[in-house]
């Protein structure tokens, strides 16, 4: 009685009559058991607002366009209403469970770690969420996953502009390995790093060097610093602490780098969200530098641990292996690849001796990065 009150009330008031024209309410095709969507209602102008139903006793006055917060559970409707209870347009959204959405990640990370392929964990994990999408079809998901999911994905300018630059960045690790300058690196280092503090240190240094991508710097620090980590008895696991620790952190900071072109998109929808005109999201991010506590942290705790030599549980006694036993891995690890840079093969060393580009000139390809980001 009182909804019908109310009802009746918001008539008189807003003028709403009958619907005599068509109406629609459109909806996304497939929507999670419980999560919010949005939907839009489509119809003459005179008769809104209407209600959206989408549960029992759950109603939704709404007006003409997007209504969002809308939850349907498996089996219900969404119902456009007048305030007589008169139905207008009804959709039937496709309901899937909530913990559904996490299996397409979870197929592609099993699979990058089973077969050491990302590119095709990654592929074949977007497939199996359109196939979801798509009816749990695999042949449809995987012309869905061509023609729609991967199209629109490269269509978009900043994933084409993320794609652009990190062939930029292959292209740029390319010419640094061929110009000899992880060699290079490694034996200017080892005639002056002879102690594991001192190798723990220049890995960390080196870490912080490269700032302009995380994935740049784990490759260049962590192919450049393997060989002489293992001269030095660093275990593997002390390695891949340092270089990761060091990438992300880095590069969260940094004035320049690929990650800040991210951060500031996320800053600049808040900004937009709030209604916030007065600086620039470039601006605000250099304001909230001081206040980037973890990545500042982590750096400090990485030095603090090189400098010290102290270690900490599992990672202690990887450190003693490497040290007793010279065993670099633990026993029955199987690196994802080999060691870069290492010159023992003969035909890696008829490839340096024939080389004839000057080492100096692989510090060009940094240089243009830098000054073209």
């Amino acid at each position: 009685m009182r909804r019908a009150a109310v009802a009746a009330a918001i008539l008189v008031l807003c003028g709403a009559g009958t619907a005599t024209a068509d109406w629609s309410v459109t909806v996304p095709n497939v929507v999670l058991d419980g999560i919010a969507f949005e939907a839009t209602i489509s119809g003459p102008a005179a008769a809104f607002p209407v209600l959206v139903t989408t549960a029992a006793g759950s109603d939704t006055i709404a007006t003409r366009g997007a209504v969002s917060g809308l939850r349907v559970e498996s089996g219900q409707p969404v119902l456009v209403t007048d305030f007589a209870g008169r139905e207008l347009a009804r959709a039937e959204p496709r309901v899937l469970a909530g913990w559904t959405s996490i299996l397409p990640p979870l197929l592609a990370i099993a699979l990058a770690l089973l077969t050491r392929q990302v590119l095709v964990s990654l592929v074949l994990g977007a497939w199996f969420g359109s196939a979801m999408l798509a009816g749990w079809n695999p042949f449809t998901g995987l012309l869905r996953l061509g023609d729609h999911f991967l199209v629109n994905a490269l269509a978009d300018p900043d994933h084409a502009t993320i794609i652009l630059f990190t062939s930029i960045l292959g292209g740029m690790v390319g010419i640094m390995a061929r110009g000899g300058l992880s060699e290079d690196v490694v034996a200017a280092l080892a005639r002056r790093v002879k102690s594991r503090r001192a190798g723990q240190m220049a890995t960390a240094g080196m870490g912080t060097l490269i700032f302009f991508d995380d994935y740049a710097n784990t490759l260049l620090v962590g192919t450049t610093m393997r060989p002489l980590t293992d001269r030095l008895r660093i275990s593997r696991e002390k390695l891949a602490y340092l270089v990761d620790s060091t990438a992300a952190p880095v590069v969260t900071v940094a004035v320049i780098s690929t990650w800040v072109g991210f951060e500031m998109g996320l800053i600049q929808d808040a900004m937009a969200a709030l209604g916030s005109t007065s600086e620039s999201a470039y601006t605000f991010f250099l304001r909230t530098l001081p206040y980037s506590f973890y990545p500042w942290l982590t750096l400090l705790m990485v030095y603090l641990v090189a400098a010290t030599g102290r270690d900490f549980g599992p990672m202690r006694a990887a450190e003693q292996r490497a040290m007793e036993t010279g065993q670099l891995l633990r026993p029955g690890a199987r690196p994802a690849s080999e060691t870069l840079g290492e010159a023992n093969r003969p035909e890696e060393q008829s490839r340096q001796g024939a080389r004839s580009v000057h080492p100096v000139l692989a510090l060009l390809p940094i240089v243009s990065v830098v000054a073209t980001t």
